[in-house]
């Protein structure tokens, strides 16, 4: 994260094997202009992710996975303590702590012009690769699990991404969190929209927050002025695997990317497509756009 008021870059780490609350992360910090190590302290929490300015304060806001590195099976990740961190911009040190109950870990988020922030979650099933009636077996004991967990009965096809990982992933709501509060409300249109959330983008001109849903390939988008929730499949912009997204600062637009290919500018307002690049983008995870001239 840069803190252009501080002209200073902030990394956040994890601890390589955090066993318990006790194994917090680190944020390093360093001069953006020199790139020189200024000074490096706790993040106050397990594997700290995503930090954000806060709009209109002098806050900084830090996703925490809050995971230890213990087997809970069937789960893939062993969560004890997921929750956004707020910090003082320029001491680091931490100022509030909002603790979230998910059994699940609290991964990416953007922050619009009122401090709510935009956060994606977490958690997966094991699928069993060596189970002894084969993989079909295995998928179907982790489906079934799923929609014990969350009882329901699955009416979609499991997406083709569980093959990659062995895992089959929860689906979960897009949560936004009040940065001064602490207060949450979740939105959630469907399980077959909202599987492994993976990047989250605000637009403060068109006055929306998205989160990309991965496995699920479908945009959410929560309108705050209307209240309106939005899922908006990745084939109806033209994209396949959508992941990474960003905003395009000062404008009504923002970026999409295919996992493995295509990246598009689309209309915040409408959802129009206004642009089409088609380049290979090589397993991306995440986009990021910086306006200049």
């Amino acid at each position: 994260m840069y803190d252009a008021k501080r002209d200073r870059t902030i990394v956040p780490l994890r601890h390589i094997e955090a066993k318990s609350v006790k194994d917090t992360g680190l944020f390093e910090v360093y001069n953006s202009t020199t790139l020189e190590l200024v000074k490096t302290v706790t993040s106050g929490g397990l594997h700290p992710h995503e930090p954000k300015l806060i709009p209109g304060t002098d806050e900084i806001a830090c996703t925490h996975y809050g995971e230890i590195y213990a087997e809970n099976p069937p789960f893939i990740m062993n969560v004890v303590e997921p929750k956004l961190t707020i910090l003082d911009a320029e001491t680091l040190e931490v100022k509030r702590h909002y603790v979230q109950q998910d059994y699940a870990m609290l991964t990416h988020m953007d922050i619009d012009d009122k401090g709510q922030a935009y956060c994606v979650m977490t958690q997966a099933l094991r699928i069993n690769k060596n189970h002894p009636d084969g993989w079909e077996a295995a998928v179907n004991v982790a489906d079934k699990q799923m929609q014990q967990l969350l009882n329901f009965k699955r009416d979609f096809p499991l997406p083709y991404r569980i093959a990659d990982r062995s895992r089959i992933d929860i689906p979960l709501p897009m949560i936004q969190i009040d940065t001064q509060t602490g207060e949450r409300k979740d939105y959630f249109t469907g399980f077959a929209n909202q599987m492994r959330g993976q990047s989250v983008a605000k637009n403060s001109v068109a006055g929306i927050a998205a989160g990309v849903f991965y496995h699920s390939d479908t945009l959410i988008t929560h309108r705050s002025e209307a209240n309106q929730l939005l899922a908006t499949k990745a084939a109806d912009l033209g994209l396949a695997d959508m992941r990474g997204i960003c905003e395009l600062e000062g404008t009504p637009y923002i970026a999409l990317a295919g996992s493995n290919r295509g990246v598009i500018i689309i209309d915040a307002r409408n959802f129009e497509v206004i642009r089409r690049y088609s380049i290979d983008t090589h397993e991306n995870v995440h986009l990021s756009a910086r306006m200049v001239g």
